[in-house]
């Protein structure tokens, strides 16, 4: 099974267990996807390519309250640190709710989606620190107005950085 497929089967039983638990996952997404179901697989499947590139296992558990803003989390040192991978159609940003600040995981990771048909590619624009983000600038992107903290995607740090650390740790 591909990266998309696999993404499409794991965000249908998602989407069953968020209506399951009452919510309505048909409303617009914050993702600014009409579609429910396609903000699912874009994000699913940037955790996945995440942790198939980094030897990592994705979380596959219905949480129909979200996972805390936290995919992975790695031990560095004896400290866990925890990632979070956010994945869109057009990156230009990465953007943390304002809301959510206070529970974003440690590292944040922007990936671009692009659909290839039956499958896909995601490509690993950067990544920030949620120290950093919480100084960033504010600001709402979406007709939902959510206010989030930003930061373009070419002021991001390189990937590299972020894999040596990883690397490292599990070498």
């Amino acid at each position: 099974m591909n990266v998309k497929q696999q993404a499409r089967e794991i965000g249908k039983a998602w989407r069953v267990g968020h209506i399951e638990a009452g919510q309505n996952v048909d409303a617009a997404s914050y993702d600014q996807h009409e579609d429910a179901e396609l903000s699912y697989t874009i994000g699913i499947a940037g955790e996945l390519c995440f942790a198939r590139k980094y030897g990592l296992e994705v979380d596959t558990a219905v949480r129909p309250f979200g996972d805390g803003g936290k995919d992975f989390t790695v031990n560095m040192n004896g400290e866990d640190l925890t990632i979070d991978v956010k994945t869109y159609l057009k990156p230009c940003n990465l953007l943390i709710k304002e809301a959510d600040m206070h529970q974003c995981a440690d590292v944040l990771v922007l990936a671009k989606y692009t659909d290839l048909g039956e499958d896909c590619r995601i490509e690993f624009l950067g990544w920030e620190t949620r120290d950093v983000m919480r100084v960033m600038p504010v600001r709402e992107f979406s007709s939902l107005k959510i206010p989030n903290r930003y930061r373009h995607s070419s002021l991001l740090r390189p990937m590299w950085k972020l894999e040596k650390i990883i690397v490292s740790e599990f070498m």
